[in-house]
């Protein structure tokens, strides 16, 4: 594919303010454990993607430094993320691809990649929480002994209520936070620039699987390719699996209250996941008929 810029013919000095004006990168803002991984390799299924799920610099420290420090610090921020992903997202343009970042990293950077790329657009993925903490606290999530709680969040003004709170807790308070910030940023951008998507619809919703294209601008891979993809667990667990116990579950009942807002209630989420999974067995049987 021909190059967006001709070195030759332009002037080489424009070419960092036409990244940042032309690019249209898309940034996937979520916690974590909730599908990044099988979003990646949906967005893989078109070539003119380019997609970055662990990314370098990964950003592990800064992206609670990030948290912390998003409106004092905007500046600063605004000129880190751009030194750590302007070269990556220069270099595909330049190759005519689509910037697409999956890290959850990203997330506390999403003010300032919005104002230095101005076509970017940005997708909310959140999923379950009673998903997400079960997963985080089979990861050790705030065991604070390995280098993925370096830059977890925690309270700006860390009270005794926070020191108290048990692993489980601390992780429900990490899904709550990370979410409303997310929908904080959501209702400061344009409609067009935000898609939010859970991951129990893009696990088992074909439609909404294919929406993603829609929303980046970029051409949909064939229903089989993306059923084959929806279709098989990825990412899967592979530490030993903790429970969660009835006061476990109560406690995030407590802490996550967009969880209400999200699924209704868990009648409705069951109703929810039944729905998608008569859905997905449809769409299943008509490949098979076809192929």
């Amino acid at each position: 594919m021909a190059q967006l810029f001709n070195p030759g013919k332009e002037d080489i000095s424009r070419l960092f303010d036409k990244i940042h004006s032309d690019a249209a990168p898309i940034f996937v803002l979520s916690t974590g454990r909730c599908g990044t991984q099988l979003m990646s390799l949906l967005f893989r299924l078109n070539d003119q993607s380019a997609v970055y799920h662990n990314n370098v610099p990964e950003l592990t420290w800064y992206s609670g430094y990030a948290f912390h420090h998003f409106q004092d610090q905007h500046a600063s921020l605004k000129l880190a993320i751009d030194l750590a992903r302007y070269e990556q997202i220069r270099n595909e343009f330049l190759l005519g691809k689509t910037y697409i970042e999956t890290n959850n990293r990203i997330t506390f950077f999403a003010y300032q990649l919005a104002e230095l790329y101005p076509k970017s657009k940005f997708i909310h993925l959140y999923r379950d929480v009673y998903k997400v903490v079960k997963s985080g606290y089979s990861r050790d999530w705030y065991g604070n002994s390995k280098l993925v709680d370096e830059g977890k969040l925690f309270p700006k003004n860390a009270s005794d209520r926070w020191a108290n709170y048990t692993q489980v807790e601390q992780i429900a308070w990490l899904w709550e936070t990370t979410n409303q910030f997310i929908e904080e940023f959501k209702s400061s951008m344009d409609p067009p620039r935000v898609m939010t998507i859970s991951a129990e619809e893009m696990f088992k919703d074909l439609n909404m699987a294919k929406s993603l294209f829609d929303f980046a601008g970029l051409k949909t891979p064939p229903d089989v390719l993306i059923t084959n993809m929806i279709s098989k667990p990825v990412n899967k667990q592979t530490s030993q699996e903790r429970s969660l116990s009835d006061s476990d579950m109560e406690a995030i009942r407590k802490i996550a209250t967009l969880q209400q807002r999200y699924y209704s209630s868990i009648m409705s989420l069951m109703n929810h996941q039944s729905l998608m999974e008569n859905r997905i067995s449809s769409n299943l049987n008509q490949v098979n008929t076809t192929s």
